[in-house]
Order: structure tokens, then sequence, then C-alpha cells
């Protein structure tokens, strides 16, 4: 044992993520994605999906604003991260820094993943519903998950992951309140 206590670890440039970081990493960016595509699918007009002269709306159009509404995110964020990475860190990227933005992507591909495959079970007319049910899914998964990973009981996590669902629900509708999108 150490006298002086636990060390914080040295980064030499090859140190790896730890995996309960990069399950961090992930989780945060799948609630960021699933927030905001939930708020771009509230924000849709409420004939959207309906049917205009035999040709629906939902196929690639909804697709775009999923997968859209992802890439753009993960790539702003990646971009963001990578500027703040070479700052705090002498203008060097770090293998552990390339390993977290590889998460937060993968995160924000799970949302846009989950969205497919619901617009692509769904008949047009249901398919804008079944796409925004797919980052609440997530959201709400997310908490629950969290809070486990806390070491909270099972009853609690599932009371913490209504409550997250709740206010990532909230704040999609404030999202699209205020930006009127």
């Amino acid at each position: 044992m150490n006298e002086k206590g636990p060390q914080p670890p040295t980064d030499t440039g090859r140190a790896k993520a730890p995996r309960r970081e990069l399950w961090q990493e992930a989780t945060v960016m799948a609630l960021y994605v699933s927030i905001v595509t939930l708020a771009a699918l509230v924000a849709l007009p409420s004939d959207y999906a309906a049917s205009d002269g035999g040709e629906g709306h939902s196929g690639p159009a909804l697709l775009s604003i999923v997968w859209g509404t992802a890439i753009g995110l993960a790539l702003a964020h990646w971009v963001a991260f990578e500027v703040a990475a070479i700052g705090f860190h002498s203008g060097k990227v770090r293998r552990s820094d390339l390993a977290l933005a590889s998460a937060q992507i993968a995160g924000a591909a799970i949302v846009a993943a989950a969205a497919t495959i619901a617009i692509l079970f769904a008949d047009d007319s249901s398919a804008v519903q079944a796409a925004a049910f797919a980052p609440a899914l997530i959201i709400g998964v997310a908490g629950y998950g969290a809070a486990r990973a806390g070491e909270r009981s099972v009853t609690a996590s599932v009371v913490i992951g209504v409550l997250v669902l709740l206010a990532g629900l909230a704040v999609a509708i404030i999202k699209t309140i205020l930006g009127g999108h």
C-alpha cells in the first residue's frame, strides 16, 4: 500500500481510458443525442408522416433527420473534445482521448441505429412516433444503467430511469418551444 494514499494515474500518451470511463462517455453522448433527436422529431409538423399523393415522407427524409442529428452532434462534440484535449495536453492527442472520442461516436450511432430500426419496421403513419420512441427508451435505459452503475437498488434505479426519462422529455420539449424547431 502506498502511504500517501491513491495517486492519480499518469498518462504517458500510451495509457488507455478505463472501460468505465468509456461507458460513461458513450452513455453521456447517447443521452445527449437522444434528447436532441427527440426534440427534432417532436418539432416535426403533425402531418409530417401523412401520405401526400401516395408518397409518404417518413422514409429517407426521416432517416436523414435522425442520422443528420446524430452525426452532426457527434462531429461537433468530437471537434470540441479534440480542441480541448489538445489544449489541456500541450498540443498532444493521447490514445485515451481518441478512445473516449470513439466511445462518444459509438453512443451517437447507437441512438441513430435504434431510431432507424424503429422507422424501418413502422408504417408511414407511425414512423415519426416509432422513431421518437427509440431515443426516449434510450434516455430511460441510460438513467437506469447509470443508477445501477452507482450501485443503487433495482427499484431505485427504475425510479431514477423514469425520472431521467421525464427530465429528457422536458428538455426536448423546452428546446422545441424555445428553438421553434
